[in-house]
């Protein structure tokens, strides 16, 4: 079916055409791509944005409103996603970084604290794959805030096995943990 207008497209969205949504996606897929990649700097991330956008279009599809610039709705919804993508990958590095430096402290909205409390949940998973005494090390000096010095004290070894013990457990986690960057 040719589409002479955008309103007419729309309209044939909002009744679950699959051509009409094609139209849509051929022309406007690049603009919200290129959108998407000026924010992220990452081709894999705005193809990812991307994908969800569409998505969003065809699951509201039937709320559109065909009386309003389609591309304006476009990408306002292009905008929210870039926006969470963002707003998740600073949250993710938060806790990554505070992962490894205790010393640092964050304030969370209700939304980010469950993400971030989710990423603490994998932490702890993550934890007990490690060797016990290593784990009681990492807990010490990340959990109870204790210096390389008093866990040495506290389990009779040296401050160089703490040391190689944390560097140990953070080389682990690290490349784990950035995959959810």
């Amino acid at each position: 079916m040719p589409f002479i207008d955008e309103k007419e497209v729309i309209k044939s969205l909002k009744q679950s055409n699959v051509k009409a949504f094609d139209w849509i996606f051929a022309r406007y897929h690049k603009k919200v791509l290129s959108f998407c990649h000026h924010y992220t700097s990452s081709k894999e991330e705005a193809e990812e944005i991307g994908q969800a956008v569409f998505l969003a279009i065809w699951e509201n599809r039937l709320v559109i409103d065909d009386e309003r610039p389609f591309e304006t709705y476009l990408f306002s919804i292009a905008r929210h996603h870039v926006y969470n993508a963002l707003k998740k990958k600073t949250y993710r590095k938060a806790f990554l970084e505070k992962t490894t430096d205790p010393t640092l402290e964050y304030d969370f909205d209700t939304e980010n604290q469950i993400f971030f409390h989710d990423l603490e949940d994998l932490l702890e998973k993550l934890l007990t794959l490690i060797p016990p005494k290593r784990r009681e090390i990492f807990l010490l000096s990340r959990k109870d805030g204790l210096s390389y010095k008093q866990i040495a004290e506290t389990l009779h070894i040296s401050e160089n096995t703490v040391d190689t013990q944390i560097r140990n457990v953070l080389n682990y986690l690290r490349p784990i943990l950035e995959k959810f960057l």
